[in-house]
């Protein structure tokens, strides 16, 4: 009879101790934001910032999430500048999530070069193109770049100044502009048809060619030589030399071509009394004339 209570006494006590057990508070389940890295989590930074190292859904933020990260400066790993949800380069957003843009110091797409800034040197020029003859820069090596390839102006297409002699004819001078060129055969020889000067050959060119007596390098009549290069001036040719003084050989004050001493021009000086020689080409009433002239 004890041993049957002491069973039962047993068996209640042993249900009791179940129940209890079965009733004893469970831990509670843990949560993405709660600041607890759990399993199937990345980290948890207990917020909801988006925008930060850690997402909502406590996955880590990585460049080509699509998601900005603003929480970096630029000196710090992991900076984004953009974030355009793939890695794709050319489209904007350089897989490494920055801007591209000429002068952030990367060669993105479409540019030549970029060496951080937007500044034209010899290295790279401002728009991220490789320095070059025709980009309108003087570079080192360069002595001119007009920005075009024309071969006919000041600045030849391999950016070396045009000179007369270099057998490019240049077109873009008037005939008065210093450097104007009639011809350019490439040499600097004068007796061709295209002077050193690059100038055609021909009377007042200062160049004395076959069938010309003279050339003075221009197309006047009062000086030395003639316009037409055909005779050396000479008195009595019909042009008043202008380019001596009154002491001068050759020096003229008038010429009336002809050789008629008792005019109002007596061998190329101006007729007056006192010459020694009567003037016949006047009459009495006539302001100059005379009766005699006895020097």
């Amino acid at each position: 009879m004890k041993k049957s209570r002491l069973f039962l006494l047993l068996s209640a006590l042993s249900a009791c101790s179940v129940a209890l057990m079965g009733d004893a508070p469970k831990p509670a389940n843990t949560v993405c934001g709660d600041g607890i890295v759990s399993t199937g989590e990345a980290c948890d930074d207990a917020n909801q910032v988006e925008v930060d190292g850690c997402r909502n859904d406590c996955s880590r933020a990585s460049c080509g999430d699509a998601v900005l990260r603003i929480d970096l400066t630029a000196a710090m790993l992991g900076y984004e500048s953009c974030d355009d949800g793939n890695i794709v380069a050319g489209d904007g957003c350089s897989p490494a999530c920055q801007v591209e843009e000429c002068g952030n110091g990367v060669v993105d797409p479409g540019e030549d070069c970029d060496d951080g800034n937007t500044i034209d040197d010899s290295r790279c020029n401002g728009d991220c193109s490789a320095p070059r003859c025709g980009d309108g820069l003087v570079q080192d090596g360069e002595a001119c770049d007009d920005g075009n390839a024309a071969q006919t102006d000041a600045c030849l297409d391999d950016c070396s100044l045009a000179s007369c002699g270099d057998a490019i004819l240049r077109t873009d001078l008037g005939e008065d502009d210093e450097g104007f060129e009639q011809c350019d055969d490439g040499n600097a020889v004068d007796d061709d048809d295209c002077t050193s000067a690059c100038r055609l050959v021909g009377c007042g060119d200062g160049i004395v060619q076959a069938g010309e007596v003279c050339d003075d390098g221009d197309n006047d009549s009062d000086d030395g030589c003639l316009a037409d290069c055909s005779a050396l001036s000479r008195c009595g040719d019909g042009f008043t030399r202008s380019d001596l003084g009154a002491g001068d050989d050759g020096y003229e004050e008038c010429d009336d071509a002809n050789s008629d001493r008792f005019d109002a021009c007596n061998n190329c000086i101006l007729a007056r009394c006192g010459d020694g020689v009567i003037r016949q080409d006047l009459e009495a009433d006539d302001e100059g004339f005379e009766e005699c002239d006895d020097t």
